[in-house]
């Protein structure tokens, strides 16, 4: 009765631990809505984290949104590094995630990629995130704006996904084809000679002079291309990518 009591206590115990193990886990993200600037009532901020919360378990990589009144001395880029990686955001080994920032005051909004979202999130993805929430911000309407936002992340990283997936396919396809056509060419046992070799019997024939006749000769010359010896990189130290502007 006794050894009962103790396991049943212990499971108790164990089970009231499990959230606060699971919350502590490295690779889970902090609350991903942060509203300083008071732009979102709690309903609309827990709607948006939700979201944000089921785009991370789906696709594995860290999302979060920060609205700030003032950038003060910083620029929209070094605020939104600074942030990131100052608040335990990144999901795995290469820390990956996406930081979507405003800065109220100046009007300012950047995106930050880091990791495999640097990847997944190149010009023209961020276009698209762009496009599906400026429209929005530019009218003070902030809950439809960061919707849209989530919104086009997903599209982005599921068609990625479904990319892959065709790219696989049609590889394979290649690939049967190669093998058909190779299997197919085996089948042929006589085919036509280019030249007359095959049909003479081997030690009849002697070559007593062999000459080559050129009749005529093609020069091509392609021109080098010139090196600019002032060009410069655009330069490192950058710690994650994106993209930033005014709404």
């Amino acid at each position: 009765m006794k050894k009962t009591i103790i396991i049943t206590a212990f499971a108790v115990i164990l089970s009231l631990l499990m959230p606060i193990i699971s919350f502590a886990s490295p690779d889970m993200p902090p609350y991903p809505v942060v509203d300083e600037a008071d732009v979102l009532s709690d309903y609309e901020e827990d709607q948006i984290a939700n979201k944000l919360i089921a785009l991370f378990k789906e696709h594995k990589m860290h999302f979060a949104i920060v609205i700030i009144n003032d950038l003060g001395a910083e620029t929209p880029y070094s605020y939104a590094d600074s942030y990131y990686h100052n608040n335990g955001f990144g999901y795995g080994k290469d820390k990956s995630g996406i930081l979507l920032l405003l800065a109220m005051s100046s009007r300012d909004c950047y995106i930050y990629t880091y990791g495999e979202a640097e990847r997944k999130f190149g010009n023209s993805e961020l276009t698209e995130l762009e496009e599906a929430m400026l429209p929005y911000f530019g009218e003070d309407e902030f809950y439809n704006g960061f919707m849209a936002y989530a919104g086009a992340c997903d599209s982005v990283l599921s068609f990625d996904i479904l990319g892959s997936l065709l790219i696989a396919v049609l590889i394979g396809a290649v690939i049967s084809l190669i093998i058909v056509f190779s299997m197919k060419s085996k089948l042929k046992s006589v085919r036509p000679q280019k030249t007359a070799s095959n049909y003479v019997r081997s030690g009849s024939f002697t070559l007593t002079k062999d000459l080559d006749l050129y009749l005529y000769r093609t020069i091509v010359r392609t021109r080098r291309a010139e090196t600019n010896s002032g060009s410069r990189g655009s330069g490192g130290g950058s710690r994650g990518g994106g993209r930033g502007g005014k709404f």
